[in-house]
């Protein structure tokens, strides 16, 4: 599968489990882009979502007993495209937050370019709504 952009582009990854992390990592890669933050903790996250830019967060919806919702808050507030990823079955938490992208594990290559490409398609159409 080809790249989904033209230059790299940076991500905020949040993953407590590092064998996903390292998958994960190696895809961004693969596709172009570039987990220049990663946190495998939410009050890490939480700092990285308000202190440092990039242009999409993938985030575990639980992390290491925790929900990563109050980082998905945080970005939400500045504006950045939101891929929420888990193993459990998104009906609850798409009720709660069906603003953003799901990713379903266990996920493969595609099913990443794929959420990222919806991620970065819905925020374009939020950003032009608000103009």
């Amino acid at each position: 599968m080809g790249r989904v952009h033209d230059h790299r582009h940076d991500v905020l990854v949040v993953e407590d489990e590092p064998l996903i992390l390292l998958e994960l990592m190696q895809m961004l890669e693969e596709l172009g882009w570039h987990a220049t933050h990663v946190a495998s903790d939410i009050d890490r996250a939480m700092e990285l979502a308000r202190s440092e830019k990039f242009e999409v967060g993938i985030l575990d919806v639980n992390v290491r007993g925790r929900t990563s919702s109050p980082v998905a808050e945080i970005l939400e507030e500045r504006h950045v495209p939101i891929i929420l990823a888990t193993g459990y079955s998104t009906d609850v938490i798409s009720e709660k937050y069906p603003q953003f992208t799901y990713l379903q594990k266990p996920y493969v290559r595609r099913d990443l370019a794929d959420a990222l490409t919806r991620a970065l398609a819905g925020s374009t159409v939020e950003m032009r709504n608000r103009a």
